[in-house]
């Protein structure tokens, strides 16, 4: 063709190779990609044109398959995001539901605990009259129960104050 002759005329000149990707239409009907190489060279004082093709079809095809694949990945890791953002978030209110339930509960709790504890410090104290050896042992029980039941209550309160960030806990060493 004309503009064939033309680029290998410019090659010619110029003594370069050009690289050129073309679809070309089969008798079959198919179509393939080919990668074109032209050029002159110089033989025995003869200028010749040469044009080397190589069909890049099934490079093309796995290229396109490679996007393709590349493209779906990109979707998958966008949509599993998504769904760890979403499943992050309904933990969270999970976790303020479970803080607030503790607090209220450690609250509940310790009101009438330390109704106890208070009670069991006056009937030692003898306020209400004597009591015998059995009945302060008994008492001792109710107060040190008590007081180590209000402790784990407030270290639940402290935990749960601790996990919605309220508070920051200091811990000091002796």
């Amino acid at each position: 063709s004309e503009g064939l002759a033309r680029r290998m005329q410019e090659l010619k000149q110029f003594n370069i190779l050009h690289n050129m990707e073309t679809v070309v239409q089969r008798k079959s009907g198919d179509s393939r990609v080919v990668i074109s190489t032209m050029g002159s060279v110089r033989l025995f004082g003869d200028d010749f044109g040469l044009v080397l093709m190589v069909d890049i079809s099934k490079q093309k095809q796995s290229e396109a398959a490679l996007q393709a694949l590349n493209h779906e990945m990109e979707e998958r890791v966008l949509e599993r995001t998504e769904a760890l953002r979403t499943a992050n978030l309904e933990l969270q209110k999970a976790l303020n539901v479970k803080n607030e339930f503790f607090a209220a509960i450690s609250h509940e709790l310790r009101t009438p605990l330390t109704g106890i504890i208070g009670l069991s410090q006056v009937l030692q104290m003898s306020t209400y009259g004597t009591l015998n050896d059995k009945q302060l042992v008994a008492v001792d029980n109710i107060h040190q129960s008590g007081l180590r039941l209000l402790k784990v209550l407030n270290d639940v309160l402290e935990y749960t104050l601790i996990q919605s960030g309220s508070v920051v806990r200091q811990v000091s060493h002796t």
